[in-house]
């Protein structure tokens, strides 16, 4: 069973969906047994494009939609362990190509950015300001919702500082494993949650976080003004830091 409350969320996709696939996968369950999966999370983008990338290795996908009742004559409930590093490198491996050292692909630091149209809002009210000093400081701006799944695991592959909003974005630090990164996370006072860090300690990573100021609206979606002077510190520093 692939079910997880919040499985249209994609961060939850890795680390409560994924992570059973890879479960399943190490105690080597027939694969002519089927994954069961509600279909809230079926029906998302990301969770379509990695069937379609083979990361349930040819297990039908029975989707269950809301209200119904599957029958069913033996039933398999996995329970791995959260936010293990061994488990998030082989789900990386499933999406992200090899990494070619010498591919014309960007190796800048990435800056993930929400659009306004982000369901979760949590917003930088200065966010032109805000792109314009992480250009300058030499990382790439983009907002990963605009990505495909393989996108973004061969981007963020990439990337060895990854920096933006506390959010779905950052999950993308999954595909850096085994190798050195550095990871900002910029935290609403009004919501967070240690996710990220607790990923970034797993690998291996050097991680910074700090406080944006002045929310705005309610509080898990508010909006924020980021401190630019103390953001260009900490991209000066972490620069400094991966470099060494």
């Amino acid at each position: 069973m692939l079910h997880h409350v919040f499985g249209d969320n994609y961060f939850h996709f890795f680390m409560f969906i994924m992570n059973k696939v890879w479960l399943v996968e190490q105690f080597g369950l027939p694969r002519s047994i089927p994954f069961l999966v509600n279909a809230t999370s079926a029906n998302t983008p990301f969770f379509r494009q990695a069937q379609e990338l083979g990361a349930f290795f040819g297990r039908d996908v029975v989707v269950q939609g809301r209200r119904e009742i599957v029958k069913v004559d033996q039933a398999y409930l996995a329970l791995p362990f959260f936010c293990n590093a061994e488990t998030m490198t082989w789900i990386a491996g499933v999406f992200r190509d090899e990494i070619d050292e010498t591919s014309e692909q960007s190796d800048r630091p990435v800056f993930t950015i929400r659009s306004s149209t982000a369901p979760n809002g949590r917003l930088f009210r200065n966010q032109d300001e805000v792109s314009r000093l992480a250009e300058k400081a030499g990382f790439e701006v983009l907002d990963p919702a605009t990505m495909t799944l393989k996108e973004q695991a061969n981007r963020f592959a990439k990337a060895p500082i990854i920096a933006g909003a506390h959010g779905a974005a950052l999950t993308n630090m999954i595909f850096r494993a085994g190798k050195p990164t550095g990871v900002i996370e910029l935290f609403s006072p009004s919501m967070g949650s240690p996710h990220y860090a607790m990923m970034a300690r797993e690998f291996g990573f050097c991680y910074r976080s700090t406080l944006t100021k002045n929310p705005e609206g309610r509080t898990f979606t508010a909006s924020t003004e980021v401190d630019l002077v103390e953001l260009e510190k900490m991209f000066d520093d972490m620069l400094a830091q991966v470099q060494n």
